[in-house]
């Protein structure tokens, strides 16, 4: 349903942001999915598509996502996790977005994760216990 309002280019592109962030978040913390992984991915995720297409379009493709996505073995604490990191995964798109105008993908790429790196690492991210 997303894809009508965003165009069937930029929705494609949203996916193939999906599968890029789920595969840097396994990358970045290893292991079966935990809290970290998890944050990490939203993060890049929503970060990338507001970099390359806004934060209008980033958070309908993430509303849409916490609506109707796999919500198997997920509670109301992971949601509203998710909802946070997505947010700051806004915030840093548009911040990297603005200091790096005319980026390329692989450059938004490096900069994207060099900057969720920093967030894991201060612990800057909302874990579901946070909303238990």
């Amino acid at each position: 349903m997303v894809c009508a309002y965003i165009g069937v280019a930029d929705c494609y592109d949203a996916k193939q942001i999906t599968g890029w962030a789920a595969n840097v978040a396994a990358d970045a913390c290893p292991g079966a999915e935990n809290e970290g992984q998890n944050a990490y991915r939203h993060f890049t995720w929503q970060a990338m598509i507001t970099a390359k297409h806004g934060a209008q379009t980033a958070e309908m493709v993430a509303d849409a996502h916490e609506a109707y996505g796999d919500r198997e073995g997920h509670n109301y604490a992971d949601h509203l996790s998710d909802l946070v990191n997505n947010e700051y995964g806004r915030q840093m798109g548009e911040k990297i977005a603005a200091a790096n105008p005319g980026a390329s993908e692989f450059q938004l790429r490096d900069a994207i994760t060099r900057e969720a790196k920093n967030h894991m690492t201060g612990g800057n991210y909302a874990r579901p216990s946070d909303f238990e």
